[in-house]
């Protein structure tokens, strides 16, 4: 005796094909979104990676800024001291130099931030 016994539900017709085109585009949906999230996690380390960039070339410059602004500060102290200057020269002069200083601060402060946010971004501090 061989026997052969087939069972078809006639009520199932085609939902196991839909079920599986539905977990199919469910797939493929999660796929894009988790490739959005990477690509924007790239995008948010680089925009902070210029930032701390810009912010150290924002330093050099404010740096070279108050050894102009303390030269020129010397020179007219110097000019002043012999008789060739007047005070409001001098006042203008370190006046520049305090600004110049300002600036420094400022310049540091933003890169604290922008180093901060480096380091948020990539969920790791960064080197010294």
């Amino acid at each position: 005796d061989a026997g052969v016994s087939v069972s078809f539900d006639v009520w199932n017709w085609g939902r196991t094909d839909a079920r599986t085109r539905q977990a199919r585009a469910r797939l493929d949906q999660a796929e894009t979104r988790s490739e959005a999230l990477r690509e924007g996690i790239r995008l948010e380390v680089y925009r902070h990676y210029l930032e701390l960039g810009r912010a150290i070339e924002a330093i050099a410059v404010v740096e070279r800024t108050i050894e102009q602004a303390a030269e020129a500060y010397r020179m007219v102290n110097d000019r002043y001291r012999q008789g060739m200057a007047l005070t409001a020269e001098v006042l203008a002069a370190e006046l520049a130099y305090r600004e110049a200083e300002t600036r420094r601060i400022g310049a540091l402060a933003d890169y604290a931030l922008a180093r901060a946010g480096l380091e948020h971004a990539v969920g790791t501090p960064l080197a010294p």
